[in-house]
């Protein structure tokens, strides 16, 4: 995954580097966003400016024009389904509620890309866990 990166640069350095530390590469890399408020907004402007990361969303509803050019270019995705399919690293922004509970479950993990990474922002609950060791 996408982290650990002073300790590999450390290795990398030393010339102790292994294979398997590489990762996924995040510059260029499709980033799915689940659920495009301030915190979803502010990640896709980051990543799209350090990056050269390609923003697509998923939420409610659509952003206005103006917010998804300010963060990244950012591209409506009004499938969940094929917002997981599609995107390399998925991060997952949206308040727990009752609406939100189990939001990632067997049917996403199951369409997500093989190398896809995901990260959610707030509580486990919204994953559905079973699902998720299931899917590993």
């Amino acid at each position: 995954a996408a982290r650990r990166i002073v300790e590999a640069t450390r290795r990398a350095r030393a010339g102790t580097m292994d294979p398997w530390w590489f990762g996924t590469t995040l510059s260029g890399a499709t980033l799915g966003i689940v659920g495009m408020g301030d915190i979803g907004a502010r990640l896709a402007r980051k990543a799209s400016a350090a990056f050269g990361m390609k923003i697509q969303y998923f939420g409610r509803s659509r952003k206005s024009q103006a917010i998804e050019a300010e963060a990244g270019n950012a591209t409506f995705c009004p499938d969940l389904l094929e917002l997981c399919s599609t995107s390399d690293v998925i991060v997952v922004c949206v308040a727990l509620n009752a609406s939100t509970v189990h939001l990632i479950g067997k049917e996403q993990f199951s369409t997500m890309k093989k190398c896809a990474c995901e990260y959610v922002r707030s509580t486990a609950i919204l994953c559905n866990s079973i699902s998720l060791f299931a899917h590993m």
